[in-house]
C-alpha cells in the first residue's frame, strides 16, 4: 500500500481566479513596457535638435498613445501667475489650447503638490471649475517636475463611457513626464549653450576684426595723414613720398587679406543649408495644415516684389547676404509666429512679410533706427531684414505666455543685435501684428573687393 498523499485538484473558481491574475499581470507588463519604451524614445527625440515647440507636441501625442486616451493637455504657466492649455492632441483639441485653468482647480493643485491624481469621470464631477472639461470621461492628471520643481502638468482624457485610468497608468505617466521635463531642461541648456557659443563667436570675430584689420588700417590712416601734412609744409626728401605710399598699399593689401580670411570663415553658404527665400514657401506651405488654410506670403528684396518666378534669380544675393545662422533663425521666427497664430489667435488670414535690405542706403527711414541701436554694427554698413506676420485674430490676450515662442524670438533678434515687437495692430480693430528685425553685415561684403 502506498504511503503518497494525494493533493486535492484545485477548484474550478480558483483557477479561473488564477488565470485572471495572470491575465492582470500580463496586461500590466504590457503597459509598463509600452510606457518604458514610449519614455526612452522621447528621451532620445529631445536629446537631438529638437525645439521647444516640437518637443512638447511629441509628448502630448506620445503620452496619448501609449496612454489609449483620446485626448492630452499640456498645462504651462502664463502671464500673471496663470496656467494654461498650452499644447492639446486629440478629440476637442481645437477647444482646449487656451483655456486657462483656475488655481483653485485639480491641475494647479497637482502642480502646487507634485502629486498626479486619477479622476473616473469629468461629466460626473461634483466640482468642476474649467467648464470646458465636463465633454471628458476618465482622467488622468501628473505632474512636469524635475528635481521636486513643477513647472506644469500633463492631463489625459478618455470619452464617456470608457474605462477608468489606473494606478498603474498613473505611475507611469508620473514616470515618463519626470524623465520628460528632464529632458526639457537639458534641451533648454542646449540651446543656451548654443546662443552663447554663437555670441562668443560673434565677438572673437569682432576682436579678429580690431586688433587686425582696423588696427593696421588705423596706423595705415595714421602714416597716410603724415605724409600729407609733408606735403603741405614741403618737407620731403627723394623717395620718400613713393616709400610711405607703397608701405600703406601693403598695409591695405593686408589687412584686405585679413577681412577675407574673417568673411570666408563666415560665408560659404550658398552651397549648404536652406535657400532662405524657398525656406519661407516651405514655412508658409506646412502652416497650412495648423491654420486650416495658406498664410499669404509677400516677399521683397531691395523694394523689389519677388514672386515664385523670381527665387531661382534672385536667391544668390539672398543668401550672400545673410548667412546660414541667421536664415535659420529668420525661418524658426516665421515658424514659431505661425505656430502662435494658429494655437491662440483664432485667425481667419495671415499675412507673412519677409523683406530684405543688402546696404543701409536701401533700408527706409522708418526702419533707419533698427540699426542706429544696433551696436556695435552701427558703425558699418549694414543691410536689415524685417519680418512681419499679421493676422487678423483675437488680438494679444493674457494666455499668451512663455511657451508660445515670443521669448524665443525675441532671443533670436538680441542674438543678432535686433529688435522684436508685438503689438494690436493699427489698421484693424481685431488681430496683431509681430514684427522682427535684424541688421546683416554681409551685404558690406557683397560690394567689397575681395
Amino acid at each position: 500500500m502506498s504511503d503518497a498523499v494525494s493533493s486535492p485538484l484545485p477548484s474550478e473558481a480558483t483557477v479561473a481566479q488564477l488565470r485572471e491574475t495572470i491575465a492582470q499581470l500580463k496586461l500590466q507588463l504590457r503597459i509598463s513596457s509600452n510606457w518604458n519604451s514610449m519614455s526612452q524614445r522621447i528621451t532620445t527625440t529631445l536629446l537631438e535638435d529638437t525645439d521647444e515647440e516640437e518637443a512638447l507636441s511629441l509628448i502630448a501625442t506620445s503620452v496619448r498613445e501609449v496612454a489609449e486616451a483620446d485626448t492630452a493637455l499640456i498645462v504651462l504657466p502664463s502671464l500673471g501667475g496663470s496656467y494654461i492649455c498650452e499644447i492639446a492632441d486629440g478629440e476637442h483639441n481645437a477647444q482646449m489650447i487656451g483655456l486657462e485653468f483656475p488655481p483653485q482647480g485639480r491641475a494647479q493643485s497637482v502642480i502646487r503638490t507634485g502629486v498626479g491624481m486619477i479622476v473616473p469621470s469629468m461629466e460626473r464631477a461634483v466640482t468642476l471649475r474649467v467648464p470646458q472639461l465636463s465633454r471628458f470621461g476618465p482622467a488622468l492628471y501628473a505632474p512636469l517636475s524635475d528635481h521636486g520643481n513643477t513647472t506644469g502638468v500633463i492631463i489625459l482624457f478618455r470619452l464617456p463611457g470608457r474605462a477608468e485610468f489606473t494606478q498603474t497608468d498613473l505611475k507611469a505617466a508620473e514616470d515618463l513626464a519626470r524623465q520628460a521635463s528632464l529632458a526639457l531642461r537639458l534641451s533648454g541648456i542646449r540651446l543656451a549653450e548654443d546662443r552663447a557659443n554663437l555670441l562668443e563667436e560673434r565677438n572673437r570675430i569682432a576682436r579678429d576684426l580690431h586688433d587686425l584689420a582696423i588696427q593696421q588700417l588705423f596706423a595705415t590712416s595714421l602714416q597716410l595723414n603724415s605724409l600729407k601734412d609733408d606735403l603741405a609744409a614741403h618737407r620731403l626728401l627723394e623717395g620718400y613720398v613713393e616709400a610711405g605710399i607703397e608701405q600703406a598699399l601693403a598695409s591695405v593689401s593686408d589687412s584686405i587679406g585679413q577681412i577675407r580670411h574673417i568673411v570666408n570663415d563666415l560665408r560659404d553658404h550658398d552651397s549648404s543649408g536652406r535657400s532662405f527665400l524657398e525656406g519661407l514657401w516651405q514655412e508658409c506651405s506646412t502652416a497650412r495644415h495648423a491654420l486650416g488654410f495658406a498664410p499669404s506670403l509677400l516677399m521683397q528684396v531691395n523694394n523689389q516684389d519677388i514672386t515664385n518666378e523670381d527665387i531661382e534669380a534672385t536667391r544668390a544675393l539672398v543668401n550672400h547676404s545673410l548667412n546660414e545662422v541667421e536664415i535659420a533663425d529668420a525661418l524658426a521666427v516665421v515658424r514659431e509666429g505661425l505656430t502662435n497664430v494658429a494655437r491662440h489667435a483664432h485667425a481667419n488670414q495671415v499675412t507673412v512679410q519677409a523683406c530684405l535690405w543688402t546696404s543701409s542706403e536701401q533700408v527706409p527711414t522708418q526702419c533707419r533706427q533698427v540699426l542706429q541701436a544696433s551696436t556695435p554694427l552701427a558703425t558699418e554698413d549694414c543691410g536689415l531684414l524685417k519680418i512681419t506676420i499679421t493676422d487678423d485674430g483675437v488680438g494679444i490676450r493674457k494666455t499668451i505666455g512663455r511657451y508660445s515662442g515670443l521669448s524665443n524670438m525675441a532671443a533670436r533678434a538680441s542674438v543678432h543685435f535686433g529688435q522684436m515687437q508685438i503689438a494690436p495692430r493699427e489698421d484693424s480693430p481685431n488681430g496683431t501684428r509681430l514684427i522682427w528685425c535684424i541688421p546683416v553685415a554681409r551685404s558690406s561684403a557683397t560690394s567689397m573687393p575681395l
